[in-house]
């Protein structure tokens, strides 16, 4: 039978070796002869397999000049100068004073009487009956 060390000592390089592997296929196919909980024992010794690789995996170091090229280097912006005031403020609110607005006169031609008939007619207008809908036979 195949014990974990084997596994996990087979599977540490680049390759496995082949009688590693001849051996891990035989084990399988014993398995999936078997019916019920050994199906259970494969998915284990699977499950170790991964978690053993996971745990042999060293990434790479960051080399230090990664960045280069990549990110541009922070400078910050200059300084912002301040508005200048209007030198005479005084002459210049005078001429806004003296400015006269524009305005446009409305005319407004309205009929004293028609107000009082177009409420009363459209008072009536609401109070009718509606006309009964017409069958369709």
């Amino acid at each position: 039978m195949l014990n974990r060390r084997e596994l996990a000592n087979g599977r540490r390089g680049h390759s496995p070796p082949l009688g590693l592997l001849a051996k891990v296929l035989s084990f399988i196919g014993k398995i999936c002869v078997l019916a019920g909980t050994e199906l259970e024992l494969l998915a284990d010794i699977v499950q170790d397999l991964y978690v053993s690789e996971l745990r042999a995996y060293k990434a790479p170091p960051p080399v230090k000049d990664a960045h280069v090229g990549v990110v541009k280097a922070f400078t910050a912006p200059s300084t912002p100068s301040a508005p200048a005031a209007p030198t005479d403020l005084a002459s210049e609110l005078s001429a806004y004073d003296a400015a006269e607005p524009s305005t446009v006169e409305a005319t407004v031609n309205l009929a004293e009487d028609d107000s009082g008939a177009g409420a009363q007619e459209f008072l009536a207008f609401l109070e009718k009956d509606l006309p009964k809908p017409e069958a369709h036979h």
